[in-house]
């Protein structure tokens, strides 16, 4: 392809892609991790997903459980090649020594810098096989995905006057919209190596698939702190070059080293055992999660159970959050069930009070602010866990909401936000609650909604259809919870709608949020 001075592109699917186009909040797919720093529902995430299937070549891992992943969201599209050639014609340096004359990198800039400081050593450039990189084509290293015309235009301006006739990329999970239109810039063939670039750049995790023997090159005396790394721990062989330039106009204040330093510590050793001491998870919490464990009384929450009427109420969720000290719900909108649920708990319960968050993940919103307000026994479950695991007051038990192990009368309040639509049977959901919750007990439930039928046939999403509830499904799921002793708590459930707040782009459906609390009377 490259003697043909082919147009073409190689699109790596990985894990991380996965989530990111399924907005799931997992790892490099969570905003403010890495790709993006703002919500989901502030990007056009259909440009992404459209973007994959317009580059030429797809190549994903030959492991069944991410090649499915793959498949899950593109169906019709088969993979035509495994992505372990990408990562391993790295590590065997043969890209280098094929295309000497005719190799660009496309990457974060500050790992790029890095690279271009790296080859001005003859050690280094004997070690690759190659003499230079004939063009390094810089991306924002966090954040990419925020804007993808101003990117975009950024990328189309270096590629204008650009020499080479292949380019390895890493550029994350802005890649799905943006890697084919390189294509309209500058003729070549583009290959995604994905975290291979952190390997020419000397921080690879020698862990990965294939760089067990890669060895690290790094600039002796050179401030690394500025660089995101991919899980690397410093193992394996590495070798240092001399750098004369690197702490000259540093200024670096004490808090920002220990804070370096305490980062570097935490991701090189297992965090969870350090984690379960509430005092560490705490500053865990504060100083890389943002969360400001100082909470004010939240101001008049004016809505209980009832639907979300209109972007006004969104709004003013967002601002009594605010007011509040909260960090606030990456999608936007969730904030408002979110914050409904926050005020019935602190109303109807005490820091001292059990709470279950049924369906919450790592991420949950409710257990982070009931953490800042000092509650002290907070638990989420969910068939995403792989283990039971304790991080600080927050106890993440894997299992099925309607099938718990839980013991009877066990807790005060559970919380289920946004769960019951994605294929919980109602009687097997009212059950369990009432089983698990004390007398007395407040179970407090948000789902998809419409007052009318919104038709969802052949929808899927979490490996279960989708469903959004309108106002006769609703009556009926009512009449169940008091058929297994639940009341409503409160106002009267008020079913009638005005906007169309919530906007699935994936799935091209609109619908709003309704919330309601029932109370266990037996």
């Amino acid at each position: 392809l490259v003697n043909q001075k082919a147009n073409v592109t190689f699109y790596k699917f990985g894990d991380g892609d996965y989530y990111f186009l399924k907005q799931r909040e997992l790892g490099s797919a969570r905003p403010g991790a890495r790709a993006l720093s703002k919500p989901y529902n502030n990007i056009n995430i259909k440009e992404f997903w459209d973007g994959v299937l317009k580059n030429d070549y797809i190549i994903t891992e030959i492991m069944p459980k991410r090649y499915l992943m793959f498949k899950e969201l593109f169906p019709e599209r088969k993979r035509d090649f495994p992505s372990e050639y990408g990562h391993g014609l790295v590590a065997n340096k043969w890209f280098f020594k094929t295309f000497k004359g005719k190799l660009g990198l496309i990457g974060a800039k500050e790992k790029l810098k890095i690279i271009e400081l790296l080859m001005q050593h003859r050690e280094y450039r004997d070690y690759l096989g190659i003499d230079k990189f004939n063009d390094y084509i810089y991306i924002p290293q966090k954040f990419a995905a925020d804007d993808i015309k101003s990117l975009e235009k950024s990328i189309a301006a270096q590629l204008k006057n650009s020499k080479s006739d292949i380019f390895l990329l890493g550029i994350g999970h802005v890649k799905s919209a943006l890697l084919y239109r390189l294509k309209k810039y500058k003729q070549a063939v583009y290959v995604d190596v994905g975290g291979a670039i952190d390997a020419i750049a000397g921080v690879m995790n020698i862990r990965r698939l294939h760089m067990a023997k890669w060895e690290n090159y790094q600039l002796k005396n050179f401030d690394y702190s500025n660089i995101d790394y991919m899980k690397y721990h410093g193992w394996g062989k590495h070798v240092y070059l001399n750098h004369h330039n690197s702490y000259k106009n540093k200024s670096k204040t004490i808090l920002s080293k220990i804070r370096s330093l305490l980062k570097a510590y935490l991701k090189r050793f297992k965090v969870n055992i350090l984690l379960k001491n509430p005092f560490i998870y705490k500053r865990y919490l504060k100083y890389f999660k943002g969360l400001k464990f100082a909470p004010k009384p939240l101001t008049k929450v004016p809505w209980s159970n009832t639907t979300l009427k209109s972007r006004e109420d969104v709004e003013l969720a967002l601002k009594i959050i605010k007011n509040s000290n909260l960090n606030s719900h990456s999608d936007v909108e969730k904030n408002w069930d979110s914050l409904i649920a926050l005020k019935t708990i602190l109303q109807n319960s005490s820091p001292s009070s059990r709470i279950l968050d049924a369906g919450g993940d790592f991420s949950s919103i409710i257990l982070n602010w009931l953490y800042q307000f000092n509650y002290k026994h907070l638990s989420a479950l969910n068939l995403i866990f792989k283990k039971r695991i304790r991080k600080g007051n927050i106890e993440y038990i894997p299992g099925d909401l309607t099938k718990s192990r839980f013991p009877d009368n066990y807790f005060d309040i559970i919380t289920c936000l946004s769960v019951i639509e994605h294929g919980v049977d109602g009687d097997e959901y009212f059950r369990e609650m009432n089983r698990i919750l004390k007398p007395n007990g407040l179970l407090i439930t948000s789902t998809d909604y419409w007052i009318s039928k919104i038709d969802t046939k052949g929808l899927v999403a979490y490996n279960n259809p989708i469903y959004i509830f309108d106002k006769k499904s609703i009556e009926i799921l009512l009449e169940k919870a008091k058929n297994y002793g639940f009341r409503v708590f409160g106002n009267n459930v008020e079913l009638n709608c005005q906007e169309k707040v919530v906007n699935w782009k994936k799935f091209n459906l609109i619908y709003t949020f309704l919330i309601f609390c029932l109370k266990k009377m037996k």
